[in-house]
């Protein structure tokens, strides 16, 4: 099941199966506006980055079901990562550490999510590899996934490639492929258990869904959202079924904080 996100405040988090992204499944509103969201590997817990840079905190827990939304407590590099345009972020799935990053400046964080609180740190940002046929080029990762074997991918919406970072604490990007969509406007990205790869894009408020190849960044249209302008998306890891209300869902997510690991039934 795909969730999805809008930069924009006040507009709703929805759901889809991946094979009818046309059809939303459910939605409930948001007070604020998330680029970047994802399901913690562990808890199941979902958990946004306020691209608005609330004071105090930029990074939420967020409620499904009820769209309740609750700041952590930031400690360590929070300076620096409250005075940037935070976007993509993504969850490890075997450490369970958050991976961070700004668009602009490339900065690069590990958080560390323990209860209503985080500890930040600030690594090497992000650069093209040495070697690399982009080294050099200015870099704007936008969004990021985990496969399942810990390899962090990302999009880079300026150069539209696919990459990978490697080593992820020097920050390191390695270009894959052309994903091969040019005039695009900005990515929710994530990646099944069983490592498939989809992205999401808005062109002029409307949004598709498409499947990305993570061994050459080739990308396939699956069809147009049924709702605009969504920025974050994020895959949770249980069966698709062929239609979910709120009241489901609220037990389906309920399963999911004990069988995060659960195979992913999608398409």
């Amino acid at each position: 099941m795909v969730f999805g996100s809008s930069a924009t405040g006040g507009t709703p988090l929805v759901t889809f199966n991946s094979n009818a992204p046309g059809t939303i499944l459910s939605s409930v509103g948001l007070a604020r506006s998330y680029g970047s969201i994802d399901f913690h590997p562990f808890t199941g817990e979902l958990f946004g980055v306020d691209t608005a840079q609330a004071p105090g905190s930029v990074i939420y827990r967020i409620d499904p079901t009820t769209g309740a939304e609750t700041s952590l407590s930031l400690t360590g590099d929070i300076l620096s990562l409250e005075n940037t345009g935070v976007n993509g972020m993504a969850f490890d799935p075997v450490t369970g550490l958050l991976r961070v990053t700004e668009s602009n400046s490339q900065a690069n964080y590990l958080v560390n999510i323990f209860g209503n609180s985080a500890t930040v740190t600030r690594q090497t940002d992000f650069s093209f590899a040495p070697g690399d046929p982009n080294f050099g080029q200015a870099i704007r990762v936008d969004s990021m996934a985990f496969s399942s074997n810990q390899i962090l991918y990302g999009i880079d919406s300026g150069l539209n490639i696919l990459v990978s970072i490697n080593p992820q604490a020097d920050g390191l990007v390695n270009t894959i492929g052309s994903i091969g969509i040019p005039g695009f406007n900005l990515y929710g990205f994530d990646i099944t258990e069983d490592n498939r790869g989809f992205f999401t894009v808005d062109k002029n408020s409307t949004s598709q869904f498409y499947s990305v190849d993570l061994a050459t960044g080739s990308s396939t249209l699956i069809g147009d959202i049924g709702i605009g302008n969504i920025r974050g998306m994020a895959i949770l890891a249980v069966p698709e079924p062929s239609s979910l209300g709120l009241t489901i869902l609220a037990g389906v997510l309920a399963f999911a904080r004990y069988r995060r690991r659960s195979q992913i039934a999608i398409g």
